[in-house]
């Protein structure tokens, strides 16, 4: 496809990913007036980064591309005329999703999508499916609405932005193609597993969920979609729960969304915790988890059954 718009944010990145794209140019000098390059002062985050190269898009349709990512050679091709002759506002496509052991396969045709995305619509707002901003073609003037809102915190900031494209995409349709390559980096954003990031994921997840309770507050959404706000306070619990290893922080988990301990640990209203999220929890009452905490600290590495997001692998019903 030829007809491509290129937006890279310079996000401040102390890696040579920069001096990477300026000899690529240099290597296919015809793409140069395709590039737009926008530079931050400062390292601004993730969020930012994808609101900031959304605004300096000119296309009719944007895809967000994460540094570590890549795409099948016609995948842009493809997912547009998905598009243009489905006349839809969203389409998403299959990915693999490689980390350091095993390669998953995530594709949205396995979620029964319905013709009009009303399925979808209903599955991605109550988080019964995978959420991210990857993998996906969306009319820009969704994301240019006035309703979107788009977070300032670096972490779990996608499942914000994703919900705001399928709830204001009209019509949705998928591509069964896996076209999307999702490479997680040990040593990037996402890879950093210390106690002081595990800290600052929870503070972003904390004020993420207000930009994501406000949206729902006032589009009215939350007894349509009663399990989106429920689950994003158990991620958020799970968090807090991690890092609960003096009384400041056993005070703080104890008092954080209280109205959901009982979905937490025993489960209702649909939510089945899993026996691993239940020891874990038992772990934190019995006061274990300081001597994890520590584990964590030492090995600096991702311990396991304990996901960097740290929110609940649980069963729905």
């Amino acid at each position: 496809m030829a007809d491509l718009e290129f937006v890279f944010v310079d996000d401040c990145s102390p890696d040579k990913s920069m001096d990477i794209l300026h000899q690529v140019l240099q290597d296919y000098p015809h793409r140069q007036s395709q590039v737009t390059i926008v530079r931050h002062e400062v390292n601004k985050n993730l969020a930012v980064s994808r609101k900031d190269s959304a605004y300096a898009a000119t296309g009719e349709f944007l895809m967000f591309v994460d540094s570590d990512d890549f795409l099948e050679l016609d995948a842009a091709e493809l997912l547009y005329n998905k598009a243009i002759a489905e006349g839809a506002d969203l389409v998403t496509c299959g990915a693999f999703h490689y980390s350091a052991d095993k390669v998953n396969i995530i594709n949205p045709a396995n979620n029964e999508m319905g013709e009009y995305g009303a399925n979808v619509r209903e599955d991605t707002l109550n988080r019964n499916v995978f959420t991210s901003v990857w993998a996906k073609l969306v009319r820009r003037e969704v994301m240019m609405k006035e309703g979107v809102v788009w977070p300032v915190r670096g972490f779990s900031e996608d499942v914000i932005v994703s919900v705001m494209m399928v709830y204001y995409s009209n019509r949705i349709v998928s591509i069964e193609d896996n076209l999307y390559h999702y490479c997680y980096n040990e040593t990037s954003f996402m890879g950093d597993v210390s106690l002081a990031k595990m800290e600052s994921n929870c503070r972003d997840s904390m004020e993420n969920y207000k930009v994501f309770a406000e949206f729902f507050e006032k589009e009215n959404l939350e007894e349509q979609y009663p399990m989106a706000l429920l689950r994003y306070k158990v991620g958020i619990k799970a968090q807090l729960a991690i890092l609960a290893n003096n009384r400041q922080r056993r005070m703080e988990y104890r008092t954080t969304f209280p109205e959901i301990d009982k979905h937490y640990f025993w489960g209702s209203d649909g939510y089945r915790p899993s026996l691993k999220e239940r020891f874990r929890i038992a772990a934190w009452w019995l006061g274990l988890m300081p001597r994890f905490h520590r584990i964590i600290d030492s090995r600096h590495v991702r311990p396991t059954n304990a996901p960097l997001c740290l929110y609940m692998k649980c069963s729905y019903k």
